[in-house]
Order: C-alpha cells, then structure tokens, then sequence
C-alpha cells in the first residue's frame, strides 16, 4: 500500500475508525486493520477498538429509539447468560459470595460516610424530605390506591422467580428441600396446596405458605437462607398471622441439620423448627380432624 502508515496509525490511536480511515484514504478497510493489527501491541489495539466502540453506541444511545431497542436487547442477552451461568454449581456459589461481600461493603461505607457531620446532616435531610413527599403524597409503588395491582404483580414475581426444580406433582419449586418435604407429606398421604395466597394487610397485600395441608392442620414453611437472623424475623411476622387465621393448624418450619439449632433458638415455641426426618416423626403423630379450611 502506497500510504503513510505512521499516519493511519496515528489516526486510528486519536479514534478514528478503521472504516473511516479506509474511507478517507481509498483503501479497503481489511487492509487498513491489517497494518494496524501488525504494528500495535494487541491490548493497546484491543483496549483503543473498544473505546471506539464504546463512543460509538454512546453516541447512539442518545437517539431514544436506539437506546430502547438496545437496552432490550441488553436485558434479555445478560439474563439469558446469568441463566446459564447459574447452572454451574461454581459459578453460582461465586455469584453468593460476590453478592454478599458488595452488601457488607456497601454497608459499611454507608456507616463510614454517616461519620461525616455534613454527609449525616444531608442525609438526615433527604431521608425526612422523602418521608414526608411520601406521607403527603401517597404517590409510588405504595401508594394505597395501588394495593390490588402491587399485590397482584408480587403475586406474578412469586410464581416466576427462582423456581428451577420439579415438584411430585409436577409444580415448579425452589429447591431440594422443598421437593423432600413435599414427598415426605405424600408418603404419609397428607394433601397439600403449595405457594397459597393468603390476603393480608402487609405491603404486598398477602402472604404466601410453602405448604398448606388441605385435610391435615398443619402449614409448613421451608428454607435453608443463611441469613437467619434476618429471616426469622419474616418468618415470625408470616406465622404470627397464620395462628390467627388459621388457629388449629400446627405451625412449621423445616430446615438443613447444619441450620437446624440456629433456627430453633430464634424462633418462638409455637413453631416446630424441624430437619426433614424429623417432619416424618412429627407426621406420624399428627391427628386430623378432618378438612382443615
């Protein structure tokens, strides 16, 4: 090639593009990212192509009807790749670990920050503007007028989230546990509906039960979320208004042998903290009195 390849080269590190250098001096742009490839580091081609590109979608994203397609596109390509990612029992235990530590973190910058006299202050100060344009205001996802359509749209999440296992009746479930617990109540041929809705006067406008006896007074929560502490105090807020709804039916929890004491010393005595084996004792000496509505 008849060019100045000290040129091209300096124009493609002050981002102009293959396809424009070409343009610009009558070559074919093959030629052009082959005389750029062979004379560049291979991560100072990599990492200016990239910039590059990124400009160029930056650019593009400030058209609205670029930026909608592209942002759909985005959603369904990540979701579909954390899917399958997911599947990889590594990955997944990563994925945990990550997700849990940025917590921690992001608490304990926050607790950092409210060390500063002026961050406390505004952030005192944006908290109570908030609080009060919501009392005042009603207005978002909670707003009162909205209870049916949240409850509804949290029921829908319910079904459609995380549920990658298959039931004995073929529902869709959480996880192992669940699946043992559910066959644990049919081999003792107790009836069950799994994930009922009860209405209630939460922020959801219900509460679900993991597994309701439909001829045996017993509901049954399952769960091995490590986070105990935090999900006791759910759990004791669901149960408390199981017993009023439903003041015959046993109240119980299920859990793995490693969380089994942990969840037993939090939980109130009203509730029977119970490993799987011990469901199927505790079923054993469960007396029905017949439908239990």
């Amino acid at each position: 090639m008849d060019v100045d390849a000290e040129k091209i080269i300096d124009d493609f590190l002050n981002f102009t593009s293959t396809v424009d250098i070409a343009s610009n001096y009558g070559l074919h742009k093959h030629d052009v990212k082959q005389l750029v490839r062979a004379a560049l580091p291979e991560q100072l081609y990599i990492r200016t192509a990239c910039a590059m590109g990124g400009k160029k979608v930056a650019n593009k994203l400030k058209i609205p009807e670029f930026r909608e397609r592209y942002l759909k596109k985005m959603s369904r390509s990540v979701r579909y790749a954390l899917r399958v990612r997911m599947k990889n029992s590594d990955f997944r235990m990563q994925w945990k670990k990550k997700v849990k530590l940025a917590s921690v973190r992001g608490n304990q910058r926050i607790r950092e920050l409210l060390k500063n006299p002026a961050f406390y202050e505004s952030w005192s100060r944006k908290c109570a503007t908030g609080a009060l344009s919501l009392k005042s205001s009603a207005k978002g996802i909670f707003d009162p007028a909205l209870k049916n359509r949240r409850a509804a749209w949290s029921a829908l999440g319910l079904r459609n989230t995380g549920k990658k296992v298959m039931g004995p009746l073929g529902e869709r479930m959480y996880n192992a546990l669940e699946v043992r617990v559910a066959k644990i109540l049919l081999s003792r041929d107790i009836a069950y509906s799994y994930g009922k809705i009860i209405p209630a006067y939460n922020l959801n406008g219900y509460f679900s039960i993991d597994f309701f006896g439909k001829d045996a007074p017993i509901i049954i929560e399952a769960t091995y979320w490590d986070k105990i502490e935090e999900k006791c105090l759910e759990l004791e807020r669901k149960f408390i208004y199981f017993k009023k709804k439903f003041p015959r039916h046993s109240l119980v929890l299920v859990t793995k042998e490693s969380m089994h004491a942990h969840y037993k010393r939090l939980l109130p005595h009203s509730i029977s903290v119970l490993t799987p084996n011990l469901l199927e004792q505790f079923l054993a000496g469960l007396k029905s009195p017949g439908k239990a509505g």
